[in-house]
């Protein structure tokens, strides 16, 4: 990809005084260089840098690129590139305040800058957030589709993740609770691509959220693969699950073969449901059949204690180390963090007391907010089937907000 200097060139005809249009003026801006920086450079650097000639040069050397920016008054290339992103930040920020006042042209002028911006640097999403959040507070409605018409390649890439986190995190408090003017323009939002893309699959919150099953349950089909397809039917049958405690035979999650899925997360939520309807179950034959992520242990583990299924617990612990859980990427800490609990109780209904090595663990620290209570029920409970129900433990595990399927779990006296 051929990088734009477009900033560059306009930064040294600022400094040169003049537009360079030709042959005669790059050698004067050659000498102009020469006498600011007391370095030389090539006439026909110039020349390609402004079109003079033709180049199948896609990228300048970085000492060249070095002594234009000192030229233009900047120590290097890489503080000339800082200044101009945090003037662009601060202006897409200050326009931001007064968008509730721009025009519709003017509103898709501010969209495209922001797009050109996030294509160059994914950090420029968090302004997205930021302007989602304005939007929704100033019920724009009509200006958030507008928002989300952006397109972003390589949503998915790896890199992305905390970027894309912290964006849906501006705004997701706010779109919670809110309530939609018209309600057909959810059903416009939860079609938009980019939206899908960045809110549902980076912001999972049964919590008290208002909007997020409806938003789920309109996104458009045509726009997911097999793997996203999946995700969207095993998380309504999981909602079904958690505020009925039935769930339909038929799930057109589980219709998406295992190894079409490509995300380990989906696997585990398929893995899951599975388990609700099948009275032969085998962890073992899905946990062979890709790598030993945690994230295909998670949810199981947690429907089986509601079952109190510890014959399954103990089939899939099994599999798990408690020293290799803690060589996890950053994003699935929480997820380390209930499967280390299992590990803990497992150990305990095979082994000895394992009260210890559950008080150790930090919930607070671990966990992510929006799973904090659903941690504490299962933590709890947990040291309740360890240390017996005292009434300390029944006081915590009964202050544990459970707006979940863990409503079932009842205090029994599992010690002895």
């Amino acid at each position: 990809m051929k990088v734009d200097y477009s900033l560059l060139r306009k930064d040294i005809v600022a400094k040169f005084g003049r537009q360079i249009i030709d042959s005669g003026d790059a050698s004067e801006l050659v000498d102009s260089i020469l006498i600011d920086t007391d370095e030389s450079i090539a006439l026909n650097t110039i020349r390609r840098l402004f079109g003079l000639i033709k180049s199948n040069q896609k990228k300048m050397n970085t000492s060249t690129l070095n002594l234009l920016s000192r030229y233009c008054g900047f120590r290097s290339y890489h503080d000339k590139s800082e200044h101009h992103s945090s003037i662009e930040s601060w202006r897409l920020i200050n326009d931001i305040s007064f968008s509730s006042s721009l025009s519709t042209t003017d509103f898709s002028k501010l969209v495209k800058r922001l797009s050109e911006n996030i294509s160059t640097d994914i950090k420029y999403i968090l302004i997205l957030g930021m302007l989602a959040n304005e939007l929704l507070h100033k019920k724009e409605e009509l200006k958030l589709l507008q928002l989300f018409d952006i397109k972003i390649d390589d949503i998915y890439e790896k890199n992305h993740l905390k970027e894309l986190t912290n964006c849906c995190n501006m705004f997701a408090n706010t779109l919670r609770s809110y309530e939609f003017l018209n309600h057909e323009n959810l059903v416009a939002l939860s079609k938009k691509e980019m939206f899908v893309r960045i809110y549902i699959h980076h912001f999972i919150d049964l919590g008290l959220n208002k909007n997020f099953i409806n938003f789920v349950k309109n996104i458009d089909d045509t726009i997911l693969n097999p793997t996203d397809y999946a995700f969207k039917y095993l998380f309504l049958d999981r909602h079904q699950f958690l505020n009925e405690y039935t769930y339909n035979d038929r799930n057109k999650g589980l219709e998406v073969s295992y190894e079409s899925l490509s995300n380990n997360f989906v696997k585990g939520r398929w893995i899951a449901s599975t388990y609700l309807r099948c009275k032969e179950f085998n962890f073992k034959k899905y946990f062979k059949k890709g790598p030993t992520s945690i994230l295909l242990a998670t949810e199981l583990l947690v429907y089986a204690l509601v079952k109190n299924d510890f014959d399954t617990i103990n089939s899939v612990c099994i599999n798990y180390n408690s020293k290799d859980i803690w060589k996890i990427d950053w994003h699935i800490i929480n997820e380390r963090l209930i499967v280390e609990m299992f590990l803990i109780l497992n150990e305990f209904k095979q082994k000895s007391h394992c009260l210890q090595k559950l008080e150790d663990i930090d919930l607070y620290k671990l966990s992510d907010n929006q799973c904090l209570e659903y941690n504490k029920t299962i933590y709890y409970y947990i040291k309740g089937i360890i240390n017996g129900f005292s009434d300390d433990v029944v006081i915590n595990f009964n202050r544990a907000k459970k707006r979940t399927y863990l409503n079932s779990l009842k205090v029994k006296n599992y010690h002895k």
